[in-house]
């Protein structure tokens, strides 16, 4: 595509988002949301899926979601958007406070009172640190606040009376604090005042004085001990005191062994479920490798745990509920909340393949993927909140065949996709790209977040747990 090309698209697309703004304006919403949508994919493909433009555009759907009473919709676009400015700090810090207002509302009028409460107190405390307490902006969310607790004050006071709880032994705690402190000053004052003035070197002489007293008589206490206790006394070869003693020390030569505790017992896999580690109450395990079952022991020393066997020991560091070995894969324990992201990318693309069959394409715009919240909607395992996957960036083979700069270019794009780069997305969160990868149709890669919001590993050093689809199935 040439520059004059280039040129004519950006201000068509420029051209179409200001008439969906005045459609909007106009009360127009439907026309207005059909508008934002189509030309959605060309802002994104024209401007970056990491582009103020394009965060604008979601926002602005947001807007139009939050006026229909779709507030599902509108939390999944604001959310969009916040993890986008995370990743590329597209908004000032006023800026951003408005963004997370309008989450936190859309928390409300979907009726969950408690991620409402933490956003808008979280707000509250950041818009003082930024704008000021006496600013209308946080005198508004102070306000909101106030009404959100009065309005469901019961679904509320809990969480109050906690607050209230640990605001008090913290205040007990520090007058407490400053009480001993200024009982100790005195003291130590008291104490200064009453010493007798000794000249400098006498008090030298004084400290060699008592210590050559305090060694020697140390000295002479310690050899009428032991000449008591009979440790001094000659005593003849035992064979079974030197075996204890020298047991003894070969136990504590190396680190100190232990059988696995609780929290080690039970399945440790891998996110695409080719390592694994199963281990019983008694220590003995299971450690199986892309299919090969090794039966081994499991003990423990410190925060490394050793699955040992007669021709090979394995080494793993126990890291938040959850084991990584020596190649840095990591095993996450049966029941983590990334292994039931893991379930829910498997979820999303055996129904995307579903929808490949019946339509001959995948999902290429939020209505689209919509149509299918009734399938691909999830629970976060982390705060069991209704969740829907982000459909985060489209990019269009327009013609009829790829040449191979653009076969290589959606190759590069896709390969990207699968590294395990420093991309942070909402925690225990799923995504899906949708790119043209061959003439004959389009790959979706599905990925997710583990509860950090860093990129789910893989068994695979440098490589991401994702699934990607193409043509209807499984690559």
């Amino acid at each position: 595509m040439s520059f004059e090309d280039i040129t004519r698209q950006l201000e068509a697309t420029d051209r179409t988002l200001d008439r969906a703004r005045d459609l909007v304006q106009s009360g127009q919403l439907n026309r207005a949301q059909k508008l934002y949508r189509s030309v959605l994919n060309d802002v994104v493909e024209l401007y970056g899926a990491d582009s103020l433009k394009t965060c604008n555009c979601l926002i602005d759907l947001a807007d139009i979601a939050y006026a229909q009473e779709r507030y599902a919709e509108v939390i999944m676009l604001i959310e969009q958007v916040i993890v986008t400015d995370s990743r590329a700090s597209i908004f000032t810090a006023e800026q951003l406070l408005s963004v997370h207002f309008k989450l936190a509302r859309a928390f409300e009028k979907s009726n969950n009172i408690n991620e409402a409460y933490g956003a808008l107190r979280d707000l509250l405390e950041q818009s003082e640190k930024v704008l000021g307490p006496a600013n209308p902006f946080t005198a508004r969310v102070k306000e909101s606040l106030v009404s959100l607790c009065k309005r469901h004050s019961r679904k509320l006071r809990s969480a109050e009376k906690v607050i209230e709880t640990m605001s008090d032994s913290r205040q007990a705690q520090f007058s407490t604090n400053q009480k001993l402190k200024a009982s100790f000053a005195r003291e130590s004052a008291n104490h200064r005042d009453s010493k007798a003035y000794v000249p400098e070197g006498a008090t030298v002489a004084l400290r060699r004085t008592w210590g050559r007293s305090i060694t020697l008589a140390s000295a002479l206490i310690l050899c009428m001990g032991f000449l008591i206790s009979g440790l001094l006394q000659p005593t003849r070869d035992n064979p079974d005191q030197k075996s204890k003693r020298t047991s003894a020390f070969e136990a504590n030569a190396g680190p100190s062994l232990s059988a696995p505790s609780g929290s080690l017992v039970g399945l440790f896999v891998s996110t695409d479920g080719i390592k694994s580690l199963n281990v019983a109450d008694n220590g003995q395990g299971v450690l199986s490798d892309a299919g090969v079952r090794t039966d081994v022991k499991v003990t423990r020393a410190g925060a490394e745990v050793y699955a040992t066997s007669d021709a090979s020991r394995h080494i793993f560091r126990n890291v938040d509920q959850s084991l990584v070995d020596e190649s840095g894969a990591r095993l996450y324990k049966d029941g983590a909340p990334e292994l039931a992201t893991v379930q829910v990318i498997k979820n999303v693309s055996v129904t995307l393949n579903r929808y490949y069959r019946t339509y001959g394409r995948y999902p290429q715009s939020q209505a689209e993927l919509q149509s299918l919240r009734e399938y691909i909607a999830y629970m976060n395992p982390l705060n069991d909140r209704a969740c829907f996957p982000r459909l985060m960036n489209v990019i269009e083979n327009r013609g009829s065949s790829m040449t191979l700069d653009e076969y290589n270019n959606a190759s590069n794009i896709v390969g990207s996709l699968m590294s395990l780069s420093g991309t942070m997305g909402e925690p225990c969160g799923v995504e899906l790209y949708v790119s043209p990868y061959s003439s004959s149709g389009e790959t979706v890669i599905v990925r997710g977040y583990d509860r950090t919001g860093s990129l789910l590993p893989c068994s695979t050093p440098g490589r991401c747990y994702c699934v990607v689809l193409a043509g209807g199935s499984v690559r």
